[in-house]
Protein backbone atom coordinates (compact mmCIF):
# COMPACT_ATOMS: atom_id res chain seq x y z
CA UNK A 1 0.00 0.00 0.00
CA UNK A 2 3.01 2.58 0.70
CA UNK A 3 4.45 1.47 -2.03
CA UNK A 4 2.25 2.39 -4.34
CA UNK A 5 0.85 5.57 -2.68
CA UNK A 6 4.23 6.82 -3.04
CA UNK A 7 5.05 5.46 -6.51
CA UNK A 8 2.52 8.05 -7.15
CA UNK A 9 2.85 11.61 -6.49
CA UNK A 10 -0.65 12.80 -7.19
CA UNK A 11 -2.04 10.57 -5.27
CA UNK A 12 0.34 11.19 -1.74
CA UNK A 13 -0.20 14.63 -2.93
CA UNK A 14 -3.82 14.64 -2.36
CA UNK A 15 -3.52 12.06 0.99
CA UNK A 16 -1.49 14.96 2.35
CA UNK A 17 -3.95 17.51 1.67
CA UNK A 18 -6.77 15.44 2.69
CA UNK A 19 -5.19 14.14 6.16
CA UNK A 20 -4.27 17.91 6.92
CA UNK A 21 -7.67 19.37 6.30
CA UNK A 22 -8.85 17.14 8.32
CA UNK A 23 -6.59 17.55 11.25
CA UNK A 24 -7.42 21.45 11.04
CA UNK A 25 -10.89 20.31 11.29
CA UNK A 26 -10.27 17.97 14.47
CA UNK A 27 -7.99 20.48 15.99
CA UNK A 28 -10.71 23.82 15.49
CA UNK A 29 -12.97 20.95 16.80
CA UNK A 30 -11.10 20.34 20.06
CA UNK A 31 -10.49 23.93 20.56
CA UNK A 32 -14.47 24.65 20.34
CA UNK A 33 -15.72 21.62 22.72
CA UNK A 34 -12.84 22.25 24.95
CA UNK A 35 -13.62 26.18 25.85
CA UNK A 36 -17.79 25.55 25.71
CA UNK A 37 -17.60 22.18 27.78
CA UNK A 38 -17.62 23.39 31.27
CA UNK A 39 -19.26 26.98 30.42
CA UNK A 40 -22.88 27.55 31.53
CA UNK A 41 -25.15 25.94 29.13
CA UNK A 42 -27.36 22.84 28.62
CA UNK A 43 -25.94 19.43 28.91
CA UNK A 44 -22.56 19.65 26.43
CA UNK A 45 -21.09 16.68 24.14
CA UNK A 46 -17.45 15.90 23.60
CA UNK A 47 -18.43 14.91 20.19
CA UNK A 48 -22.12 16.71 19.52
CA UNK A 49 -21.53 19.66 21.55
CA UNK A 50 -25.30 20.90 21.94
CA UNK A 51 -26.95 19.57 18.69
CA UNK A 52 -28.47 16.46 20.69
CA UNK A 53 -30.36 18.89 23.26
CA UNK A 54 -30.82 20.75 20.27
CA UNK A 55 -32.48 18.15 18.08
CA UNK A 56 -34.28 16.51 21.55
CA UNK A 57 -36.08 19.88 22.24
CA UNK A 58 -37.18 20.37 18.65
CA UNK A 59 -38.56 16.96 18.25
CA UNK A 60 -39.52 16.16 21.79
CA UNK A 61 -43.01 18.34 21.51
CA UNK A 62 -41.60 20.30 24.13
CA UNK A 63 -41.58 23.25 21.35
CA UNK A 64 -43.61 23.83 18.02
CA UNK A 65 -41.63 22.66 15.45
CA UNK A 66 -41.45 25.31 13.23
CA UNK A 67 -41.11 28.08 15.95
CA UNK A 68 -38.81 31.28 15.36
CA UNK A 69 -35.45 30.36 16.37
CA UNK A 70 -35.46 33.22 19.16
CA UNK A 71 -37.83 31.37 21.02
CA UNK A 72 -35.66 28.29 21.94
CA UNK A 73 -33.07 30.22 24.32
CA UNK A 74 -35.37 31.00 26.57
CA UNK A 75 -36.90 27.16 26.59
CA UNK A 76 -33.45 26.09 27.12
CA UNK A 77 -32.88 28.40 30.16
CA UNK A 78 -36.22 26.95 31.99
CA UNK A 79 -35.58 23.63 30.93
CA UNK A 80 -31.89 23.59 32.46
CA UNK A 81 -32.60 26.25 35.06
CA UNK A 82 -29.72 28.23 33.22
CA UNK A 83 -28.69 31.86 34.13
CA UNK A 84 -29.05 35.17 31.99
CA UNK A 85 -26.11 34.10 29.62
CA UNK A 86 -24.82 30.73 28.48
CA UNK A 87 -23.42 29.08 25.71
CA UNK A 88 -24.93 26.74 22.63
CA UNK A 89 -22.25 25.08 20.53
CA UNK A 90 -23.92 23.97 17.13
CA UNK A 91 -20.25 23.75 15.60
CA UNK A 92 -19.81 22.65 12.59
CA UNK A 93 -23.25 23.35 12.02
CA UNK A 94 -23.55 26.75 13.19
CA UNK A 95 -21.60 29.32 15.41
CA UNK A 96 -21.03 29.00 18.90
CA UNK A 97 -23.12 31.49 20.68
CA UNK A 98 -23.26 33.45 23.93
CA UNK A 99 -26.99 33.75 24.27
CA UNK A 100 -27.44 36.99 26.73
CA UNK A 101 -30.61 38.14 28.16
CA UNK A 102 -28.92 40.82 30.44
CA UNK A 103 -29.02 44.15 29.45
CA UNK A 104 -25.60 44.72 31.69
CA UNK A 105 -23.82 42.21 29.20
CA UNK A 106 -25.30 42.87 26.24
CA UNK A 107 -23.80 46.70 26.52
CA UNK A 108 -20.88 45.92 26.27
CA UNK A 109 -21.07 44.22 22.88
CA UNK A 110 -23.52 46.68 21.56
CA UNK A 111 -22.70 50.19 23.04
CA UNK A 112 -19.78 49.92 24.70
CA UNK A 113 -17.74 48.10 22.03
CA UNK A 114 -20.09 47.87 19.00
CA UNK A 115 -18.82 44.81 18.03
CA UNK A 116 -19.90 44.03 14.27
CA UNK A 117 -23.08 42.23 12.98
CA UNK A 118 -22.26 38.52 12.59
CA UNK A 119 -21.72 37.24 9.44
CA UNK A 120 -25.17 35.17 9.37
CA UNK A 121 -27.03 38.64 9.76
CA UNK A 122 -24.88 39.86 6.68
CA UNK A 123 -25.80 36.97 4.67
CA UNK A 124 -29.39 36.88 5.10
CA UNK A 125 -29.29 40.80 4.44
CA UNK A 126 -28.09 40.29 1.27
CA UNK A 127 -30.46 38.01 0.32
CA UNK A 128 -33.32 40.69 1.57
CA UNK A 129 -31.11 43.96 0.49
CA UNK A 130 -27.71 43.36 -1.29
CA UNK A 131 -24.73 43.83 0.10
CA UNK A 132 -23.46 47.34 2.10
CA UNK A 133 -27.19 47.67 3.90
CA UNK A 134 -28.29 49.43 6.91
CA UNK A 135 -28.29 46.66 9.11
CA UNK A 136 -25.78 44.55 8.46
CA UNK A 137 -23.26 46.96 7.45
CA UNK A 138 -20.95 49.53 9.98
CA UNK A 139 -18.48 52.13 10.52
CA UNK A 140 -18.30 55.30 7.94
CA UNK A 141 -20.74 53.09 5.09
CA UNK A 142 -23.17 52.67 7.97
CA UNK A 143 -22.49 56.65 9.04
CA UNK A 144 -23.30 58.08 5.72
CA UNK A 145 -26.55 56.40 4.62
CA UNK A 146 -27.79 56.71 8.38
CA UNK A 147 -27.35 60.56 7.90
CA UNK A 148 -28.91 60.49 4.57
CA UNK A 149 -32.18 58.98 5.69
CA UNK A 150 -32.57 59.87 9.31
CA UNK A 151 -34.45 63.47 7.91
CA UNK A 152 -37.10 61.05 6.28
CA UNK A 153 -37.69 59.14 9.66
CA UNK A 154 -37.89 61.70 12.29
CA UNK A 155 -41.12 62.21 14.22
CA UNK A 156 -41.74 65.50 13.62
CA UNK A 157 -41.78 64.95 9.36
CA UNK A 158 -43.50 61.28 9.65
CA UNK A 159 -46.88 63.21 11.53
CA UNK A 160 -46.92 65.27 8.64
CA UNK A 161 -47.94 61.94 6.57
CA UNK A 162 -50.09 60.98 8.97
CA UNK A 163 -53.27 61.84 6.25
CA UNK A 164 -51.42 59.51 3.90
CA UNK A 165 -51.61 56.73 6.05
CA UNK A 166 -55.07 57.07 7.17
CA UNK A 167 -56.24 56.90 3.43
CA UNK A 168 -54.07 53.51 3.10
CA UNK A 169 -56.00 52.44 6.68
CA UNK A 170 -59.25 53.06 5.29
CA UNK A 171 -58.76 50.80 2.26
CA UNK A 172 -58.08 48.18 4.82
CA UNK A 173 -61.30 48.75 6.77
CA UNK A 174 -62.94 48.31 3.57
CA UNK A 175 -61.40 45.31 3.09
CA UNK A 176 -61.81 43.71 6.30
CA UNK A 177 -66.01 44.58 5.46
CA UNK A 178 -65.72 42.70 2.00
CA UNK A 179 -63.95 39.62 4.72
CA UNK A 180 -66.82 39.96 7.10
CA UNK A 181 -69.64 39.75 4.73
CA UNK A 182 -67.95 36.81 2.59
CA UNK A 183 -67.72 35.59 6.37
CA UNK A 184 -64.76 32.75 5.69
CA UNK A 185 -61.99 32.86 7.95
CA UNK A 186 -59.05 34.62 6.44
CA UNK A 187 -54.70 34.75 7.43
CA UNK A 188 -54.72 38.63 8.99
CA UNK A 189 -51.28 38.79 7.96
CA UNK A 190 -51.60 38.76 4.56
CA UNK A 191 -53.74 41.45 4.68
CA UNK A 192 -52.02 44.10 7.46
CA UNK A 193 -48.85 43.29 5.30
CA UNK A 194 -50.47 44.52 2.39
CA UNK A 195 -51.77 47.69 4.38
CA UNK A 196 -47.97 47.82 5.59
CA UNK A 197 -46.34 47.98 1.99
CA UNK A 198 -48.45 49.88 0.72
CA UNK A 199 -47.62 52.84 3.35
CA UNK A 200 -44.14 52.30 3.53
CA UNK A 201 -44.48 52.39 -0.81
CA UNK A 202 -45.67 56.11 0.01
CA UNK A 203 -43.22 56.94 2.54
CA UNK A 204 -40.26 55.27 0.92
CA UNK A 205 -40.77 56.13 -2.92
CA UNK A 206 -43.73 58.79 -2.28
CA UNK A 207 -45.62 55.80 -4.83
CA UNK A 208 -48.86 54.06 -4.67
CA UNK A 209 -48.28 50.47 -5.01
CA UNK A 210 -52.09 49.66 -4.31
CA UNK A 211 -51.67 45.68 -2.81
CA UNK A 212 -54.29 46.14 -0.71
CA UNK A 213 -56.58 46.23 -4.16
CA UNK A 214 -54.16 45.23 -6.93
CA UNK A 215 -50.89 43.44 -7.32
CA UNK A 216 -47.66 44.98 -7.68
CA UNK A 217 -44.63 42.76 -9.24
CA UNK A 218 -41.93 44.50 -7.01
CA UNK A 219 -44.00 43.64 -3.62
CA UNK A 220 -44.69 39.84 -5.20
CA UNK A 221 -41.18 39.76 -5.85
CA UNK A 222 -40.48 40.61 -2.39
CA UNK A 223 -42.68 38.94 -0.32
CA UNK A 224 -41.46 35.60 -2.52
CA UNK A 225 -37.81 36.29 -1.66
CA UNK A 226 -38.80 36.24 2.09
CA UNK A 227 -39.74 33.03 1.57
CA UNK A 228 -36.54 31.55 0.15
CA UNK A 229 -34.20 33.19 2.80
CA UNK A 230 -32.12 30.17 4.02
CA UNK A 231 -31.65 31.63 7.34
CA UNK A 232 -32.66 28.18 9.31
CA UNK A 233 -29.33 26.58 8.29
CA UNK A 234 -28.59 24.86 11.98
CA UNK A 235 -31.51 22.50 11.13
CA UNK A 236 -30.45 22.66 7.47
CA UNK A 237 -26.95 23.48 6.74
CA UNK A 238 -27.15 22.81 2.88
CA UNK A 239 -30.48 24.85 2.70
CA UNK A 240 -28.32 27.63 0.80
CA UNK A 241 -27.18 25.59 -1.46
CA UNK A 242 -30.78 24.32 -3.00
CA UNK A 243 -30.66 25.15 -6.55
CA UNK A 244 -34.17 25.82 -6.69
CA UNK A 245 -33.92 29.00 -4.06
CA UNK A 246 -30.72 29.95 -5.31
CA UNK A 247 -33.06 30.58 -8.83
CA UNK A 248 -35.58 32.43 -6.66
CA UNK A 249 -33.59 34.84 -5.05
CA UNK A 250 -31.84 35.73 -7.97
CA UNK A 251 -34.72 36.27 -9.85
CA UNK A 252 -36.38 38.30 -7.05
CA UNK A 253 -33.34 40.52 -6.64
CA UNK A 254 -32.80 40.82 -10.22
CA UNK A 255 -36.95 42.00 -10.58
CA UNK A 256 -36.66 44.67 -7.49
CA UNK A 257 -33.33 45.88 -8.47
CA UNK A 258 -35.02 46.50 -11.97
CA UNK A 259 -38.06 48.57 -10.35
CA UNK A 260 -36.26 50.34 -8.04
CA UNK A 261 -33.71 51.43 -10.41
CA UNK A 262 -36.58 52.42 -13.12
CA UNK A 263 -37.81 54.74 -10.28
CA UNK A 264 -34.19 56.08 -8.90
CA UNK A 265 -33.58 57.36 -12.55
CA UNK A 266 -36.97 59.04 -13.22
CA UNK A 267 -36.93 60.94 -9.97
CA UNK A 268 -33.35 62.09 -10.47
CA UNK A 269 -34.03 63.80 -13.74
CA UNK A 270 -37.28 64.72 -12.52
CA UNK A 271 -34.88 66.91 -9.85
CA UNK A 272 -32.83 67.79 -12.44
CA UNK A 273 -35.56 69.20 -14.51
CA UNK A 274 -37.15 71.17 -11.57
CA UNK A 275 -33.42 72.65 -10.44
CA UNK A 276 -32.87 73.69 -14.30
CA UNK A 277 -36.52 75.28 -14.25
CA UNK A 278 -36.16 77.42 -10.83
CA UNK A 279 -32.08 77.35 -10.55
CA UNK A 280 -33.09 76.13 -6.45
CA UNK A 281 -31.14 73.28 -5.11
CA UNK A 282 -33.15 72.77 -2.24
CA UNK A 283 -35.92 70.15 -1.33
CA UNK A 284 -39.43 71.23 -2.13
CA UNK A 285 -41.97 70.62 0.49
CA UNK A 286 -43.36 67.64 -1.02
CA UNK A 287 -40.12 65.88 -1.75
CA UNK A 288 -39.23 64.36 1.81
CA UNK A 289 -40.05 60.55 0.73
CA UNK A 290 -36.85 57.80 1.06
CA UNK A 291 -36.12 58.49 -2.48
CA UNK A 292 -36.10 61.79 -2.78
CA UNK A 293 -33.34 62.47 -0.08
CA UNK A 294 -31.13 59.75 -1.65
CA UNK A 295 -30.82 61.45 -4.87
CA UNK A 296 -31.10 64.69 -3.30
CA UNK A 297 -27.95 64.07 -1.35
CA UNK A 298 -26.24 62.65 -4.46
CA UNK A 299 -27.34 65.92 -6.33
CA UNK A 300 -25.94 68.01 -3.96
CA UNK A 301 -22.53 65.61 -3.83
CA UNK A 302 -22.35 66.41 -7.49
CA UNK A 303 -22.81 70.17 -7.20
CA UNK A 304 -19.64 69.98 -4.94
CA UNK A 305 -17.84 68.52 -7.81
CA UNK A 306 -15.93 70.09 -10.45
CA UNK A 307 -18.36 68.30 -13.24
CA UNK A 308 -22.00 68.00 -13.42
CA UNK A 309 -23.84 64.96 -13.87
CA UNK A 310 -26.82 63.68 -16.01
CA UNK A 311 -26.75 60.31 -14.50
CA UNK A 312 -27.14 58.11 -11.03
CA UNK A 313 -23.75 56.96 -10.87
CA UNK A 314 -23.68 53.09 -10.30
CA UNK A 315 -21.97 52.80 -7.00
CA UNK A 316 -24.76 55.08 -5.50
CA UNK A 317 -27.37 53.91 -7.39
CA UNK A 318 -26.36 50.45 -6.34
CA UNK A 319 -26.40 51.60 -2.51
CA UNK A 320 -29.55 53.42 -2.59
CA UNK A 321 -31.30 50.54 -4.32
CA UNK A 322 -29.81 48.47 -1.15
CA UNK A 323 -31.33 50.87 1.37
CA UNK A 324 -34.39 51.36 -0.30
CA UNK A 325 -34.58 47.62 0.08
CA UNK A 326 -33.92 47.33 3.31
CA UNK A 327 -36.83 49.85 4.13
CA UNK A 328 -39.21 47.87 2.13
CA UNK A 329 -38.56 45.03 4.07
CA UNK A 330 -38.39 45.91 7.73
CA UNK A 331 -40.95 48.83 6.95
CA UNK A 332 -43.63 46.56 6.69
CA UNK A 333 -42.78 43.65 8.10
CA UNK A 334 -42.80 44.54 12.41
CA UNK A 335 -45.83 46.78 11.70
CA UNK A 336 -47.78 44.02 10.05
CA UNK A 337 -46.68 41.37 12.97
CA UNK A 338 -48.03 44.17 15.64
CA UNK A 339 -51.19 44.69 13.55
CA UNK A 340 -52.10 41.04 13.90
CA UNK A 341 -51.34 40.59 17.94
CA UNK A 342 -52.87 43.59 18.67
CA UNK A 343 -56.15 42.31 16.33
CA UNK A 344 -55.81 38.70 18.24
CA UNK A 345 -54.96 39.56 21.82
CA UNK A 346 -57.83 42.31 21.90
CA UNK A 347 -60.29 39.72 20.76
CA UNK A 348 -59.40 37.50 23.73
CA UNK A 349 -59.72 40.53 26.14
CA UNK A 350 -62.83 42.10 26.48
CA UNK A 351 -62.06 44.12 29.19
CA UNK A 352 -58.58 45.57 26.90
CA UNK A 353 -60.91 45.78 23.82
CA UNK A 354 -63.75 48.31 25.85
CA UNK A 355 -61.06 50.54 27.35
CA UNK A 356 -59.76 50.78 23.97
CA UNK A 357 -62.85 51.89 22.12
CA UNK A 358 -63.92 54.23 24.79
CA UNK A 359 -60.49 56.09 24.61
CA UNK A 360 -60.72 56.14 20.84
CA UNK A 361 -64.32 57.78 21.22
CA UNK A 362 -63.36 59.87 23.79
CA UNK A 363 -60.25 61.24 21.64
CA UNK A 364 -61.16 60.82 18.60
CA UNK A 365 -65.00 60.84 18.11
CA UNK A 366 -67.35 58.58 16.42
CA UNK A 367 -65.81 56.09 14.31
CA UNK A 368 -67.26 57.42 11.04
CA UNK A 369 -65.62 61.09 11.53
CA UNK A 370 -62.02 59.68 12.90
CA UNK A 371 -60.67 59.47 9.55
CA UNK A 372 -61.26 63.43 8.94
CA UNK A 373 -60.20 64.35 12.57
CA UNK A 374 -56.82 62.34 11.80
CA UNK A 375 -56.52 64.16 8.85
CA UNK A 376 -57.27 67.50 10.94
CA UNK A 377 -55.22 67.04 13.47
CA UNK A 378 -52.76 63.85 13.22
CA UNK A 379 -51.50 64.67 17.09
CA UNK A 380 -53.95 63.27 17.79
CA UNK A 381 -52.56 60.13 17.62
CA UNK A 382 -50.30 61.14 20.45
CA UNK A 383 -53.22 61.71 23.02
CA UNK A 384 -54.04 57.80 22.63
CA UNK A 385 -52.03 56.37 25.70
CA UNK A 386 -53.92 53.04 26.26
CA UNK A 387 -53.46 52.33 22.47
CA UNK A 388 -49.72 53.15 22.75
CA UNK A 389 -49.64 51.07 25.90
CA UNK A 390 -51.29 48.04 23.84
CA UNK A 391 -48.73 47.76 20.86
CA UNK A 392 -45.63 48.09 23.41
CA UNK A 393 -47.40 45.08 25.46
CA UNK A 394 -47.47 43.81 21.91
CA UNK A 395 -43.98 44.11 21.30
CA UNK A 396 -43.27 42.58 24.87
CA UNK A 397 -44.50 39.91 23.89
CA UNK A 398 -43.91 39.30 20.38
CA UNK A 399 -40.79 40.76 19.49
CA UNK A 400 -39.86 40.92 15.68
CA UNK A 401 -36.58 40.11 16.14
CA UNK A 402 -33.10 40.05 18.36
CA UNK A 403 -29.31 41.92 18.05
CA UNK A 404 -26.73 39.67 16.32
CA UNK A 405 -23.34 40.63 17.11
CA UNK A 406 -19.76 38.67 16.13
CA UNK A 407 -17.39 38.61 18.69
CA UNK A 408 -14.04 40.60 16.87
CA UNK A 409 -10.46 40.86 18.44
CA UNK A 410 -11.37 43.59 20.34
CA UNK A 411 -14.25 41.78 22.81
CA UNK A 412 -13.57 41.23 26.03
CA UNK A 413 -16.78 40.53 28.01
CA UNK A 414 -17.38 39.90 31.98
CA UNK A 415 -19.99 38.88 34.32
CA UNK A 416 -21.94 41.77 35.03
CA UNK A 417 -21.69 40.80 38.88
CA UNK A 418 -18.30 39.07 39.38
CA UNK A 419 -16.59 41.04 36.95
CA UNK A 420 -14.83 37.75 35.98
CA UNK A 421 -13.58 37.56 32.28
CA UNK A 422 -16.20 35.09 30.09
CA UNK A 423 -15.16 32.79 27.88
CA UNK A 424 -14.37 33.56 24.33
CA UNK A 425 -14.18 31.82 21.37
CA UNK A 426 -13.25 33.08 17.83
CA UNK A 427 -16.31 34.80 15.42
CA UNK A 428 -18.48 33.50 18.36
CA UNK A 429 -22.40 34.90 17.59
CA UNK A 430 -23.02 37.42 20.35
CA UNK A 431 -26.62 36.99 20.46
CA UNK A 432 -28.64 39.70 22.43
CA UNK A 433 -31.78 38.07 23.13
CA UNK A 434 -35.15 40.28 22.95
CA UNK A 435 -37.31 37.59 23.68
CA UNK A 436 -35.98 36.37 26.39
CA UNK A 437 -35.46 39.69 28.00
CA UNK A 438 -39.03 40.01 27.69
CA UNK A 439 -40.41 37.05 28.76
CA UNK A 440 -38.20 37.10 31.76
CA UNK A 441 -40.34 36.41 35.26
CA UNK A 442 -37.98 37.98 37.05
CA UNK A 443 -38.05 41.12 35.84
CA UNK A 444 -41.89 41.08 34.51
CA UNK A 445 -43.58 39.27 37.34
CA UNK A 446 -45.57 36.18 37.36
CA UNK A 447 -47.95 37.60 34.79
CA UNK A 448 -45.04 37.77 32.21
CA UNK A 449 -46.96 35.82 29.41
CA UNK A 450 -50.54 37.54 29.89
CA UNK A 451 -50.97 40.37 27.72
CA UNK A 452 -51.41 43.40 30.03
CA UNK A 453 -51.06 46.97 28.53
CA UNK A 454 -51.24 48.40 31.67
CA UNK A 455 -47.49 47.89 32.12
CA UNK A 456 -47.00 50.53 29.95
CA UNK A 457 -49.44 53.22 30.71
CA UNK A 458 -47.87 56.38 31.96
CA UNK A 459 -48.85 56.01 35.64
CA UNK A 460 -46.96 53.30 35.54
CA UNK A 461 -43.48 54.22 33.92
CA UNK A 462 -41.73 54.71 37.11
CA UNK A 463 -42.03 50.73 37.80
CA UNK A 464 -41.09 50.03 33.89
CA UNK A 465 -38.00 48.09 33.47
CA UNK A 466 -36.74 49.84 30.02
CA UNK A 467 -33.71 48.46 29.94
CA UNK A 468 -35.63 44.64 29.83
CA UNK A 469 -38.24 46.63 26.61
CA UNK A 470 -36.02 46.58 23.26
CA UNK A 471 -38.31 45.76 20.67
CA UNK A 472 -36.56 49.01 18.17
CA UNK A 473 -33.17 48.18 20.08
CA UNK A 474 -31.35 50.90 22.08
CA UNK A 475 -28.43 53.65 21.33
CA UNK A 476 -27.13 54.75 18.10
CA UNK A 477 -28.17 51.44 16.11
CA UNK A 478 -31.74 51.24 17.03
CA UNK A 479 -33.96 51.08 14.65
CA UNK A 480 -34.72 53.68 12.42
CA UNK A 481 -38.43 53.01 11.49
CA UNK A 482 -39.72 53.00 14.68
CA UNK A 483 -41.45 56.15 14.79
CA UNK A 484 -43.21 55.34 11.94
CA UNK A 485 -44.22 52.05 13.39
CA UNK A 486 -45.85 53.26 16.27
CA UNK A 487 -47.52 55.70 14.28
CA UNK A 488 -49.15 53.37 11.68
CA UNK A 489 -49.96 50.90 14.26
CA UNK A 490 -52.09 53.44 16.28
CA UNK A 491 -53.39 54.67 13.20
CA UNK A 492 -55.11 51.10 12.17
CA UNK A 493 -56.01 50.36 15.36
CA UNK A 494 -57.79 53.84 15.66
CA UNK A 495 -60.13 52.93 11.74
CA UNK A 496 -60.50 49.03 13.31
CA UNK A 497 -61.35 48.20 16.55
CA UNK A 498 -64.46 49.98 16.51
CA UNK A 499 -65.74 48.22 13.55
CA UNK A 500 -65.22 44.80 13.78
CA UNK A 501 -65.39 42.06 16.02
CA UNK A 502 -62.21 39.39 15.65
CA UNK A 503 -61.87 36.16 16.51
CA UNK A 504 -58.96 33.71 16.42
CA UNK A 505 -59.64 31.20 13.74
CA UNK A 506 -56.90 28.79 14.21
CA UNK A 507 -59.58 25.40 13.31
CA UNK A 508 -59.49 26.49 9.94
CA UNK A 509 -55.52 26.46 9.26
CA UNK A 510 -56.44 22.35 7.71
CA UNK A 511 -59.10 23.99 5.04
CA UNK A 512 -56.68 27.06 4.49
CA UNK A 513 -53.68 24.69 3.44
CA UNK A 514 -54.11 25.18 -0.21
CA UNK A 515 -54.54 29.08 -0.60
CA UNK A 516 -51.19 29.31 -1.95
CA UNK A 517 -49.83 31.52 0.34
CA UNK A 518 -46.24 30.87 2.07
CA UNK A 519 -48.07 29.39 5.22
CA UNK A 520 -49.87 26.63 2.71
CA UNK A 521 -46.58 25.46 1.24
CA UNK A 522 -45.20 23.59 4.01
CA UNK A 523 -47.42 20.99 5.91
CA UNK A 524 -44.42 20.97 9.00
CA UNK A 525 -46.11 24.06 9.98
CA UNK A 526 -49.14 22.27 10.68
CA UNK A 527 -47.38 19.42 12.32
CA UNK A 528 -46.97 18.36 15.98
CA UNK A 529 -47.33 20.99 18.82
CA UNK A 530 -49.39 23.56 17.86
CA UNK A 531 -49.17 25.97 21.56
CA UNK A 532 -46.25 27.65 23.09
CA UNK A 533 -46.17 28.83 26.80
CA UNK A 534 -49.98 28.12 26.37
CA UNK A 535 -51.14 30.29 23.61
CA UNK A 536 -52.30 29.11 20.24
CA UNK A 537 -50.73 32.22 18.77
CA UNK A 538 -46.40 32.49 18.43
CA UNK A 539 -43.83 33.48 15.81
CA UNK A 540 -42.43 30.85 13.35
CA UNK A 541 -40.19 31.09 10.84
CA UNK A 542 -40.99 32.49 7.64
CA UNK A 543 -38.38 33.89 6.11
CA UNK A 544 -38.69 36.06 9.41
CA UNK A 545 -40.74 35.80 12.05
CA UNK A 546 -44.55 35.68 11.15
CA UNK A 547 -47.18 34.91 13.33
CA UNK A 548 -48.38 31.15 13.22
CA UNK A 549 -50.41 30.44 10.02
CA UNK A 550 -50.54 34.20 9.30
CA UNK A 551 -52.80 34.63 12.01
CA UNK A 552 -55.97 32.74 10.79
CA UNK A 553 -59.41 34.85 11.93
CA UNK A 554 -63.06 35.25 11.54
CA UNK A 555 -64.50 39.04 11.31
CA UNK A 556 -67.79 40.64 11.48
CA UNK A 557 -69.16 43.87 11.83
CA UNK A 558 -69.62 45.21 15.29
CA UNK A 559 -72.41 45.90 16.53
Amino acid sequence: MANAVTSHPVIAALLAIVFTLLGRFVLKGYKVRKAVHDAPGPPHSWIWGHLLVMNELMTSGEVPIKVHPHVTPLAFRQKYKLGPYFYLDFWPFGPVMLCCADPELGAQFTTLHSTPKHPEVVTTMQNIAGPGDLVSTSGSHWRKWRSVFNPGFAAQHLMSLVPGIVDDCKVFAEVLTGLAEAGKPFRMEEYATRLTIDVIGKVVLNMRFDTQTGSNPMVNALRDQIFWIPNDTAMDPFKPYYPQGIYHRWQNSRTINNYLGEVLDKRFQEILREKSADGSTSPKERKRAIIDLAVESYDKEADSNTHQTTRLSSDFRRNAITQIRVFLFAGHDTTSAVICYALYYLSKDPSALSRIRHEHNTVLGPIDSTEEALKRDSYLISKLPYTTAVIKEVLRLNPAASSIRSADSQTHLTDPKTGEPLIMVPDMMLWLLHWSMHRDPEVWGPTVNTFNPDRFLPENAATLPEAYWRPFERGIRNCIGQDLAMIESRVALALVVRRFEFTAAFDAVDQMAGDGTMYGKDPKYREGRQELLGDEAYPVLVGTAKPREGMPMRVKLAA
